[in-house]
């Protein structure tokens, strides 16, 4: 069983010995904690955090994002949300990504522009943003 960003670390117990415990720790607090260890977890698969930008460019099914410098395929799977702009509202999910282009997997409706910032979230629930409005704030 593994959970990708997360080591499962066998510890001895200095008041039970020599029982052995198991417990799961983040990658990233693991190596934290223990620096010396890094080779361990140095070739374990890292989760993509999420990410956010501005369109510098697009396609119907790309966005493409000039400041990025991502691993090739990291945000395969991930929902993209356009959050702002031309296309708001639109959510798609990543079929592939380059170092700074994102491909989806159908036509955006309305094609993203420079003015489109977009998201990327495994958090993105009924992204009904557009067009509505805020009770109490009719202004």
């Amino acid at each position: 069983m593994t959970y990708p960003g997360y080591v499962r670390v066998e510890f001895a117990s200095n008041r039970t010995a020599p029982a052995t415990y198991f417990e799961w720790y983040p990658v990233d607090d693991f190596i934290q904690n223990n620096p010396n260890l890094i080779h361990i977890v140095k070739k374990s698969k890292q989760p993509a955090h999420d990410d956010l930008g501005v369109v510098s460019h697009a396609t119907v099914t790309t966005i493409i994002d000039k400041t990025k410098k991502w691993k090739p395929g990291i945000y395969k799977g991930f929902p993209v949300w356009i959050s702002r702009g031309t296309g708001e509202g639109q959510v798609r999910n990543v079929i592939e990504n380059t170092h700074n282009s994102l491909t989806v997997d159908k036509k955006f409706d309305l094609k993203p522009d420079k003015t489109s910032q977009y998201v990327l979230s495994h958090n993105i629930h009924n992204a009904t943003v557009m067009n509505n409005t805020v009770p109490g704030n009719e202004n």
